[in-house]
């Protein structure tokens, strides 16, 4: 396993939390062989912290059994110029940190250059600037961890944060945007950021390329993802989880010299423990058919959500409907409407709720799903008519004055008001101060300044004050007709005399 470990050109490391009972972890280095055709587990070791100074002192240990078995000291290709070129991780930072903080302990007293930027010493650099020159994301781990933020951030941040997964660069101006887009995303995506960009941006830089120092070509040949650990976590667990210290090293070791027989089969007999030779053609083809059907699980999962989501929406509407039936008839019979009052409330809160949630549901579905007619929360319950408000008069004016002679009536005062109403911008109504009539309603010619109306006249026995009103526009009273008043014409002392 040492001779292994050192003569790996890639490697990957993660963590599992599933083998040993809570306060222990087992670490893993794998790597995949090409001429042994198969991945390997090249170190593996149990820890109980996640820390960077932890991870550090992992890894001296590690290197230094497989420089004692071996006699051969590890090289990496961004210090010596050949050996080991990318680390490929997930995002935990104790095992970044760590890694960085390792290298830096390797060329501390090291003379020479950086073999990929010639400018720089080798003992200045920082546990930053050898992780930007080695250290690769996973992308699965990548895209999963974005996919976490979906519900906190608009899609659109989410689209861009995984365009800067990029092996290319983007333009300038397309990377400013997307930078500003994210920063523009709320808290959630604002935090992401800045832990991408914090510690001299190491972190920016193992998902995109540009910001890093590891050459194209050998980003582009490093290893994706980090789905041999998964595997060999997978493969270990099947001997047992949760297990003890003991028990962990000896099923651990069982499993490792599994690999090894099949490896000296393989250099002695020239048999594959496999019918079909590994090549990177056909990882990739199979890759591919496993994500497309963890997609297509993932969207059918997505698409039964929401299509509970829809029929959980329409039961509630239909129990807002008979509660606030319940409720009305409750009030007509003089009842206590607090419980069923209650009820609704609580009906319209989890509608309300679950209504919001939709459009998150709805952009992770396949779009297949059919919508059923929904209302709004604010039109799930019918709210009564409200009362307008009251009428304000504004001004008074006294048109006229007269004074009653002998039989005949004639106008006594007059008064016209300016009434303002929320629903009209003109002035309505005008009123006396002793109005007779009979029971129908009869017309007054007053200047005014309403819209006309259609009211026939109606016929009156006497009266000595001629101000009537005609109900209309909302319960609003309005004058009629909408003529000048001439007191020589329409209102004569002849023209009241009483009959």
């Amino acid at each position: 396993m040492s001779d292994l470990l050192l003569g790996a050109r890639r490697l990957s490391i993660d963590t599992s939390w599933k083998r040993l009972p809570d306060k222990w972890q087992e670490f893993e280095m794998e790597a995949f062989f090409s001429q042994y055709n198969r991945s390997i587990v090249v170190a593996r070791a149990y820890v109980n912290s996640q820390s960077a100074d932890a991870h550090l002192v992992l890894f001296q240990r590690i290197f230094a059994i497989a420089a004692a078995d071996t006699g051969r000291e590890v090289r990496i290709w961004h210090i010596h110029g050949d050996g080991l070129d990318t680390i490929t991780a997930d995002r935990h930072r104790g095992q970044a940190i760590g890694w960085g903080k390792f290298c830096q302990s390797l060329c501390r007293s090291m003379a020479g250059y950086c073999a990929y930027e010639i400018t720089k010493p080798l003992f200045a650099l920082t546990p930053s600037d050898h992780l930007k020159r080695c250290y690769h994301y996973c992308f699965l781990h990548y895209t999963r961890n974005v996919g976490d933020l979906r519900g906190y951030v608009e899609e659109v941040v989410c689209t861009s944060m995984m365009r800067l997964a990029s092996a290319e660069e983007l333009p300038p101006a397309i990377y400013e945007s997307i930078i500003a887009t994210i920063r523009n995303g709320g808290k959630k995506a604002i935090d992401w950021l800045k832990d991408k960009e914090s510690a001299d941006g190491w972190a920016l830089a193992a998902i995109y390329h540009p910001k890093s120092k590891i050459p194209l070509h050998i980003w582009k040949a490093a290893p994706s993802t980090s789905n041999g650990n998964e595997q060999a976590h997978r493969n270990v667990n099947r001997d047992g989880m949760k297990l003890s210290l003991l028990a962990a090293t000896m099923f651990g070791e069982g499993v490792d010299f599994r690999q090894l027989n099949g490896i000296d089969i393989l250099l002695k007999h020239g048999i594959h423990n496999r019918d079909q030779v590994q090549s990177h053609f056909r990882q990739a083809a199979r890759a591919l058919i496993r994500s497309a059907a963890v997609q297509k699980r993932t969207i059918e999962g997505h698409d039964s959500e929401l299509q509970n989501s829809y029929s959980e929406l329409s039961k509630l509407q239909n129990e807002a409907v008979t509660q606030n039936a319940t409720l009305k008839r409750v009030r007509e019979d003089g009842h206590d409407a607090g419980p069923p009052k209650s009820k609704l409330r609580t009906t319209e809160k989890k509608y309300t709720e679950l209504y919001l949630s939709l459009s998150a549901l709805q952009a992770r579905s396949s779009g297949r799903v059919e919508a059923p007619e929904l209302p709004h929360p604010s039109l799930l319950i019918p709210q009564p008519p409200q009362p307008l408000p009251p009428l304000q008069m504004q001004s008074q004016q006294t048109l006229w004055s007269d004074k009653p002679q002998g039989n005949y009536f004639g106008v006594q005062q007059v008064s016209a008001y300016s009434i303002q109403s929320p629903s009209t911008n003109f002035g309505l109504g005008s009123s006396t101060t002793s109005p007779s009539h009979s029971s129908n309603q009869v017309p007054f010619r007053t200047a005014s300044t309403y819209p006309p109306n259609t009211i026939t006249s109606q016929q009156y026995e006497f009266g000595h004050e001629f101000t009537y009103a005609n109900y209309s526009h909302q319960g609003l009273y309005q004058g009629y007709p909408p003529n000048t008043y001439t007191p020589d014409s329409h209102y004569s002392p002849e023209g009241s005399q009483c009959r």
